[in-house]
């Protein structure tokens, strides 16, 4: 059995973070996660677009590869900090276009989701931390202007191991109207710690008191782009979730690997196919319209 490396990045929040992975090709390699080969992480939100290449030649280098080397590029879009999703998001277009490879994004939120759905998967029913026992899982991230961006995952068992189903679309709100829009998406009486885990980073868990047990801190790292997506289903048209891995072993593997020609702009794999993920206008566009029309609303 061989493997493939491949490179996923993340500047969605306060923490920078790169990571490389071998994915693992061949007729024994489709019930097994990837291998993570080297890891990154920088609390900065103003340093993203200084250091994340060289994060980036930094774990290639732990590894003794070299940029070619690469199959792939996964890369988080978002929803986030404006300036970090777009530096990050350009960088993966970037590399992708001038390796020939394929890129992909995935949702900054299901890298969160997927770390908790995974920790399920190791040790349900341990009864505390993770996402053991609980029937939903809510990816947080500080969306600023005091609100959250968040998504809602429900719990479904199958005969191999849960898996997590996204219900509606990224969502933002205040912290505190968090418990409603929860309620309208998952129903009454499922906002306590036997039935719910909300993950996200220490300082924007800070504004969820209300929730005490239910709270897990977590970082977005890069690595969760890849990992315990298996456990994960999204929405239809989008490639993410169980959906990921066996489109990446098509891709990069030996038989008929990806190649952009005769790829249209926009398919699966190209740079173009690549775009944040906002939720709500950026705060450019919002000063823009301000300078526009000062005393508008």
């Amino acid at each position: 059995m061989s493997g493939r490396l491949i490179l996923a990045l993340d500047g969605s929040t306060g923490a920078c973070s790169v990571a490389l992975l071998e994915l693992r090709v061949g007729p024994d390699a489709e019930a097994r996660e990837p291998l993570v080969c080297g890891v990154r992480m920088v609390h900065d939100g103003r340093a993203h677009a200084r250091l994340l290449l060289r994060m980036a030649d930094e774990v290639l280098e732990e590894r003794g590869a070299a940029p070619s080397d690469l199959a792939a590029v996964v890369v988080g879009t978002g929803p986030g900090t404006f300036t970090g999703v777009r530096v990050t998001v350009a960088a993966a277009r970037a590399m992708a276009l001038a390796l020939g490879i394929p890129v992909v994004g995935e949702s900054t939120l299901s890298a969160l989701a997927a770390m908790a759905a995974a920790q399920a998967g190791v040790a349900s029913g341990a009864g505390s931390g993770g996402a053991e026992g609980a029937s939903t899982i809510v990816p947080l991230i500080d969306a600023r202007r005091g609100q959250v961006f968040y998504a809602v995952y429900r719990r479904a068992e199958t005969p191999e191991e849960p898996v997590w189903t996204r219900v509606g679309d990224f969502g933002v709100c205040a912290p505190g109207g968090l418990t409603v829009q929860l309620t309208g998406a998952v129903g009454a009486g499922t906002c306590d710690a036997g039935h719910m885990r909300v993950i996200g980073e220490t300082s924007v868990l800070a504004s969820l008191p209300a929730f005490g047990e239910c709270l897990v801190a977590a970082d977005a790292a890069a690595e969760w782009l890849v990992l315990g997506q298996a456990r994960l289903e999204e929405p239809a048209g989008v490639l993410g979730g169980r959906g990921l891995l066996p489109w990446l072993r098509a891709a990069v593997g030996s038989v008929r690997p990806w190649t952009s020609a005769g790829v249209a702009a926009g398919a699966p794999g190209t740079p173009e196919s690549v775009v944040p993920i906002y939720v709500r206008a950026p705060d450019a566009d919002l000063h823009i319209t301000k300078m526009r029309d000062p005393w508008g609303a």
